[in-house]
């Protein structure tokens, strides 16, 4: 059908542009009457040419859509929708899945991190307290402040292994 009308719409053109050159071949002879009548039939023909072009422009249009509207509203295009949308959101979801896990590990990290800096604050405080009762006892009066400023200058560092070898070398010599 859209064949035989873009035939027709070609061939009315054609027409028309021969009707256009029979009525100026009539006017240059000297025949208004067959040239006036040439070019009236010639716009006529180039009118309903370019009528059934737009026709079939529009035709085809809406043909397009509907085709196309059909094609969307399809069964088959409809479950296949609808299963590349549950695809979609299994993935977010297993990515929303791991990224809670990461972050739940990240915050578990921090706060393994915190506890282990109080549990070694307080251990540290602890040997602190215990090396100075043991050092007020056993080390002579002349040392006991220069061993209490090495004691509380390690303290201060966290530095665990240089009390315990500062209270070693002052319970060798005392």
């Amino acid at each position: 059908m859209v064949k035989a009308i873009v035939y027709g719409v070609l061939l009315a053109c054609s027409l028309a542009i021969g009707l256009m050159l029979t009525g100026f071949f009539c006017w240059r002879f000297d025949i208004p009457l067959a040239a006036d009548f040439c070019y009236a039939w010639a716009n006529k023909l180039l009118l309903l040419g370019f009528g059934w072009m737009l026709v079939l422009g529009v035709f085809l249009v809406v043909r397009a859509i509907a085709l196309g509207l059909f094609d969307f509203f399809d069964r088959k295009a409809v479950a296949q929708r609808q299963l590349a949308s549950l695809t979609v959101r299994r993935q977010d979801a297993e990515r929303q899945a791991c990224l809670e896990k990461s972050q739940q590990h990240y915050w578990l990290q921090i706060k393994r991190s915190r506890l282990l800096a109080a549990d070694n604050k307080k251990q540290s405080r602890q040997l602190y307290q215990s090396i100075r009762a043991e050092i007020a006892v056993m080390v002579p009066e002349a040392e006991l402040e220069q061993a209490w400023k090495d004691l509380k200058r390690h303290k201060r560092l966290a530095d665990t292994q240089a009390m315990l070898t500062l209270r070693q070398k002052l319970l060798c010599r005392g």
